[in-house]
């Protein structure tokens, strides 16, 4: 407690006698004297110093001059020299730094002629970009600093001085740690005599560079080397070292020094396969061709490597801080060795197994534009923000399906929003991207673990909608290839219908085979809940469904019972998508509907006029879409009438618009109630596509049964997850449990029974 309270006492200046009980203020007093009486420590070196300068000499005082002496290549950008005049000691110039020390290890700041004052006593004083003071001197005498960085600190006199006699040429230098002159100026070399004060050694070296093409001079500074195509030999230290057949077959290299301009690349990749074995910290100097091989500057055909020196000290590592500004914000980083500023999240981790990458974004996962604005400007500029906060971790290889996969392990998954704080790695370009090769270990934080079951949504009976990706029992054809595959993918898909312990479930994307497939998926769910728990729907009767896939409804017969024939909503609007089908039941207090939906995807694929890509967000189709809802209208009335005005209505499935898309604006202005909306907002999306989360799958229910509804919620088993923990992906990533049973998330909706058993 007293080394505290003297702590408080000696550094805020204020007396603190009379605050202390009387022991306290003996034991202070005693270490206050202690303090006083014991030995200053020994001053360190600064890493940056103040070397040599001239301000006066006869005639004329021209070439005026400080030099400062540091680590070659380290970044002065904020650094302050700041001069003062003794006579008041305040602060009459000051100089901001930007850039790297030299190559030389010595930055010589030139000034005017009389530039730096020569009267009795000035004082120099070095700053860091944080204010903090440095190194400090005076010269013809002592004083006191007022104002600046060196405010109230005496400036001590360095003893030597230089006067109106001083030869042309000469200056003050920091010769074996004492001020020494006038001497004959050694302005950007070391001082004399005895080799004088030898800068901090380069780190790391080079070979010799002499006669080689700088790397910054390579890059340029547009997205294409100015060089391309021509032979050249350069040099620098790896800091990337991606050899082999399953690499990228060559290094990155970077210069130690750099040329101080920031719009350019220091870093390169080398491209030499045949090459010899290299580690990180090797220096080479290396001769090829100047190449941007789809966008990557590099240096092939390489026909000569030197390895000059090894194990040397890597470069730091320069910051990438997201959001960037644009393209050339990361192109003048393209090679470099970087660390990211920010913890960054899982945003897509579908890809992992297939191309062994990950999407990184600071501040959390994306959000697709048009899930919270109206297609346009607006979700131009959102989509913009998304590429400007985002970037790809990568393996360092070009292999499909890598084996290992990278980042994630059987028990061991990467989920959408997990984090990975300072990665390090160099920055890359491939595949239409910017890139991370990491070259330190990466750890993810777990952020959103696996759910178990789904948030509650109470009520006596719920209903769900399942996208179940393609199951099919015809193998071969979209979905499973053979009897093993289908088996894995059924068990996927049983364990995620069953965790939603839903009565009434509308699935999307089942083989459209005359109700085959439905059968044999209700066959699957009942051996696993060992009982007829489940039924299918039968096809409606009316259905003129072509489509490969189709819609269909099951059901436990324990919870809820048939009301009629199910029915298809058949409609030239659903000539290019799947046509709804609706099936009318009760529980045993309420009827209602349940439509099973799945609108025209927003592929491109034969898109023209109004449907073609209109550019704002919204993809292709939009217009179909938008009629398929109007559509979609009509048969909710129909359902409703069916029952003099009096049956609920549920629209479920995968209507393929996010909810601030035409489509969705027409159910609910025609008065259907959004039941997802009242998801909190960063839990409100069922898939993701590049790298961007939204609501694909809806539901929706007309105003009178709305009122039934008691929670609704989204159960994120899919769309988070890698596509390696899939029915698809390697063996021993499989477990026959809910998790990327499809690439969306089920929906599940709570209804509380009303009314007197048998209908209302």
């Amino acid at each position: 407690m007293t080394e505290v309270l003297l702590h408080l006492c000696v550094t805020s200046g204020k007396g603190c006698g009379d605050t202390l009980p009387g022991m306290h203020r003996i034991l202070l007093a005693a270490l206050a004297v202690a303090l006083v009486l014991a030995p200053p420590a020994a001053a360190q070196a600064p890493e940056v110093r103040i070397n040599e300068f001239h301000y006066d000499n006869d005639g004329i005082d021209g070439g005026e001059a400080i030099e400062l002496a540091g680590p070659a290549g380290m970044d002065l950008t904020g650094w302050q020299v700041v001069l003062y005049n003794g006579n008041g000691g305040a602060v009459y110039d000051t100089r901001t730094l930007s850039g790297p020390i030299p190559g030389s290890g010595f930055l010589v700041l030139e000034y005017p002629v009389n530039g730096i004052q020569n009267g009795a006593p000035d004082g120099i004083v070095l700053a860091d970009s944080a204010g903090n003071v440095v190194d400090a001197l005076s010269y013809e005498g002592s004083f006191t600093a007022v104002g600046g960085p060196a405010d109230g600190r005496v400036l001590e006199d360095i003893g030597v001085e230089e006067g109106s006699s001083t030869p042309v040429g000469h200056s003050l230098q920091l010769v074996d740690g004492t001020w020494t002159g006038p001497l004959e100026s050694t302005f950007g070399a070391a001082n004399t005599p005895g080799g004088g004060e030898e800068p901090p050694p380069q780190t790391p070296p080079v070979c010799d560079a002499d006669g080689a093409t700088p790397i910054s001079d390579i890059q340029g500074s547009g997205f294409s080397s100015p060089l391309q195509g021509d032979q050249v030999e350069t040099e620098g230290v790896v800091v990337g070292d991606f050899q082999g057949s399953d690499g990228l077959n060559g290094v990155f290299i970077q210069d130690p020094v750099g040329d101080g301009n920031s719009a350019t690349s220091e870093g390169l990749f080398v491209f030499d396969p045949d090459g010899p074995a290299l580690d990180e910290g090797d220096v080479v100097r290396v001769r090829g061709t100047v190449d941007e091989f789809f966008g990557l500057t590099q240096v092939d055909e390489v026909d000569g490597l030197t390895i000059c020196d090894e194990d040397v000290a890597l470069p730091a590592p320069t910051a990438l801080d997201l959001p960037t500004e644009g393209p050339l914000d990361r192109e003048r980083l393209e090679g470099m060795l970087i660390v990211g500023e920010d913890p960054l999240a899982a945003t897509e981790t579908r890809l992992t197994d297939d191309f062994g990458e990950i999407r990184l974004a600071e501040g959390g996962p994306l959000v697709n534009p048009t899930e919270v604005v109206d297609p346009g400007p607006g979700a131009r500029e959102l989509a913009d923000s998304n590429a400007a906060r985002s970037i790809i971790l990568d393996d360092a290889s070009n292999e499909r399906d890598p084996m290992p996969v990278p980042f994630i392990a059987p028990q061991d998954t990467v989920r959408r929003g997990d984090t990975v704080s300072e990665l390090t790695g160099v920055l890359s370009f491939g595949f239409g991207s910017y890139r991370v090769q990491p070259t330190e270990p990466v750890d993810f934080a777990v952020v959103n673990p696996r759910p178990p079951a789904p948030a509650p949504v109470g009520g006596d009976v719920r209903a769900a909608s399942y996208n179940v990706l393609n199951y099919f029992t015809t193998l071969g054809e979209r979905g499973a290839d053979t009897p093993e595959e289908l088996e894995r993918q059924e068990a996927k898909i049983v364990a995620g219908i069953e965790g939603l312990d839903a009565a009434v479930v509308a699935l999307q994307e089942i083989e459209n085979d005359d109700g085959r497939s439905t059968r044999n998926l209700v066959d699957a769910l009942n051996e696993a809940a060992g009982e007829q728990r489940w039924a299918a729907v039968p096809e409606p009767a009316n259905s003129t469904e072509g489509d490969a896939i189709a819609n269909a409804i099951i059901y436990r017969p324990g919870e809820v019972r048939r009301v009629g024939e199910s029915t298809a909503l058949v409609d030239p609007a659903f000539d290019n998508a799947r046509e709804p089908v609706a099936q009318i039941f009760q529980s045993r207090r309420e009827r209602f509907a349940v439509i099973s939906n799945h609108f025209k995807s927003k592929g491109c694929g034969g898109a023209t006029g109004a449907n073609a890509d209109q550019g704002d967000g919204a993809g292709c189709f939009d217009a179909d879409r938008t009629e398929q809802a109007r559509a979609l209208v009509g048969f909710v009335d129909e359902l409703e009438a069916g029952r003099g005005g009096r049956t609920g209505v549920l629209v479920l499935g995968d209507l393929n618009s996010y909810a601030m898309e035409a489509p969705i604006d027409v159910l609910r202005e025609a008065g259907l109630v959004d039941l997802l909306a009242q998801v909190p907002e960063t839990d409100r999306y069922s898939f993701v596509f590049d790298g961007a989360e939204g609501r694909l799958d809806h539901a929706f229910a007309n105003r009178s049964f709305a009122e039934a509804v008691t929670g609704a919620t989204i159960w994120h088993t899919n769309a988070d997850e890698p596509d390696a923990f899939q029915y698809t992906g390697p063996e021993e990533f499989y477990a026959p449990d809910a998790f990327r049973g499809s690439d969306h998330d089920p929906a599940l909706v709570g209804i509380q029974n009303r009314g007197r058993p048998g209908g209302r």
